[in-house]
């Protein structure tokens, strides 16, 4: 069952009969999902280890290059790179989620015996059962595109953003370290003492992760929504004989709604990309500084 936008489904799946709390479901496999999401901006390599050696394959493709100048050719790459390789987790759990959560739509009259699901597991069983292994990769090829454009996206908007708003308002340590004979995120690191309080600084960067990570999450779903839309009506359709290709799909939504069909969804998404993908990446960069990994920005 599809909607044409949110009031539609809100009226239909809460207001006529359906309890509060399927507003959570599939909860469990979101939150499993986005424990790994939060830790896949490590492999696109855009922070420092201890001892100033580069993450992951930034490291390797951005050598050499400015690190509080954001580098398309590393970022791009190192980000769409992250978004394959986090694709063959993110598949399976999110085809949990979604057939848990649109099951709702339908009356059991209505569903066989084998899309009817209890929880998580018994949505896995089921699948392995008549669709085999596979089964749980139907609509990857969409996951792959959906991820590795929109971290592309996302982390292209979140290190040029988070590098201009440093330089605006004097966060920028670039001046201190080259003062100090540091020079890149591969160089020798001393430690550098600012005038500002610890508290301030703490402050101030994560007033700047709100905003970066909040706005480059609307831009991977701004960007990506339409292959989101496709994948999810792949996932879940009740016919496994329907084509699984995302051009297929993209069409027949185009043909029926028009563009508001490809981007059915687009207002509760992007009201939750927002505060998601700040708290995700505020706590990402808290993480790393109790662990001892800095930013390229960063002593």
């Amino acid at each position: 069952m599809y909607y044409t936008h949110s009031q539609a489904c809100w009226d239909k799946r809460l207001v006529q009969g359906c309890h509060i709390l399927i507003c959570w479901r599939g909860f469990g496999e979101f939150v499993i999902v986005w424990g790994i999401l939060t830790n896949e901006d490590i492999f696109t390599g855009h922070s420092c280890r201890p001892d100033g050696r580069p993450f992951g394959m930034l490291g390797i493709l951005g050598k050499g290059a400015d690190v509080n100048t954001p580098k398309l050719f590393a970022v791009v790459p190192s980000a769409a790179f992250a978004g394959a390789a986090v694709s063959v987790i993110l598949c399976p759990t999110e085809l949990i989620k979604c057939r848990l959560q649109v099951q709702a739509g339908h009356t059991n009259a209505n569903l066989p015996d084998y899309q009817r699901y209890l929880g998580p597991l018994d949505c896995l069983q089921k699948t392995l059962k008549r669709e085999g292994v596979q089964g749980l990769f139907r609509g990857w090829t969409a996951t792959v595109f959906r991820e590795s454009i929109g971290n592309a996206v996302f982390f292209t908007t979140y290190e040029f953003m988070r590098s201009s708003i440093f330089a605006a308002f004097n966060l920028d340590r670039s001046k201190v370290l080259k003062d100090n004979g540091v020079v890149n995120c591969e160089g020798e690191f001393q430690a550098v003492k600012l005038n500002s309080s610890p508290i301030t600084q703490a402050f101030s960067e994560a007033a700047v992760g709100i905003v970066t990570g909040g706005i480059a999450g609307i831009a991977f779903w701004t960007t990506t929504l339409p292959l989101d839309v496709a994948k999810t009506r792949i996932q879940t359709t009740i016919h496994l004989n329907e084509s699984t290709s995302i051009v297929h799909h993209i069409t027949l939504m185009y043909k029926e709604l028009g563009v508001k069909g490809l981007y059915a969804g687009l207002g509760p998404t992007l009201a939750r990309a927002f505060p998601a993908n700040a708290a995700a990446i505020v706590a990402w960069e808290l993480c790393a500084k109790l662990l001892g990994i800095r930013h390229q920005n960063e002593v």
